[in-house]
């Protein structure tokens, strides 16, 4: 699983992941280390790794990747994810977080609040997040796994914005099929049909479709009607690639 997760990064030009080892994550990192073609690049603190992200991703105009540990470390990044929320930025935040079977034994852990519950944090990272994936072993095994990899990285390439992802140390060595390696994903500066709270709510194409013509509609209907018309360009031109139009 973390040889197909890192494939991804390096098929969408990732050449340096930013973070800060912790015990949650160490084994995945062995996996980055190993990699000839990907650069770690160690931070004082998951603030400054954030922030690094959020930058790398800027001037490299694609996806970018931050690597924390479970509690501790993830909550010291939000801040610099929030601001690549509301600046449209796509990060990757991996946590890595303690195995599934300690999670549902309810184990009393360092970096949890010690009330047994695992989800606490996740739940704080969603509402700046464009969408949240847990990692986990389904009823029918581990086959599904590099789906939910695909699915977050996508709507952080569509919606030009920061994805989470939890990551268990049990699933860190697991065998996963490769076969959607052969699928691209989108392009990174790919515009969203519909914005993210809508896609959650299960839209049709046909719906989002019909979204986007009355949008397009309205403003032409307001270029049109008026007798001086200015357009405002902000950053999100640059975000979607879209400075030539």
């Amino acid at each position: 699983m973390s040889l197909y997760l890192i494939e991804r990064l390096k098929q969408l030009g990732v050449k340096h992941i930013f973070g800060v080892p912790g015990d949650f994550n160490l084994e995945f990192l062995d996996y980055i280390e190993d990699d000839d073609t990907l650069q770690w690049v160690g931070n004082a603190n998951e603030l400054n790794a954030a922030y690094a992200a959020d930058g790398y991703a800027r001037i490299k105009r694609s996806l970018s990747c931050i690597v924390t540990t479970y509690g501790v470390g993830e909550l010291s990044a939000l801040n610099g994810i929030a601001g690549a929320m509301s600046e449209r930025v796509p990060v990757l935040h991996i946590v890595g977080v303690p195995s599934e079977a300690l999670q549902q034994k309810h184990a009393l852990l360092h970096h949890t609040l010690g009330d047994g519950v695992f989800s606490h944090f996740s739940k704080m990272s969603g509402p700046i997040s464009a969408a949240v994936a847990k990692l986990h072993t389904s009823p029918t095994g581990t086959d599904g796994l590099p789906y939910e990899v695909d699915r977050v990285l996508s709507a952080a390439l569509t919606q030009c914005r920061p994805v989470y992802l939890t990551f268990p140390t049990n699933l860190h060595h697991v065998k996963v099929p490769s076969k959607n390696l052969l699928t691209p994903l989108p392009h990174p500066h790919s515009a969203p049909l519909t914005p993210a709270a809508l896609l959650e709510e299960h839209v049709t194409d046909s719906q989002a479709e019909k979204e986007l013509e009355l949008v397009v509609g309205e403003i032409q209907r307001l270029f049109e009607a008026s007798h001086d018309p200015v357009v405002l360009v902000d950053a999100c031109a640059e975000r979607f690639g879209v400075e030539g139009e």
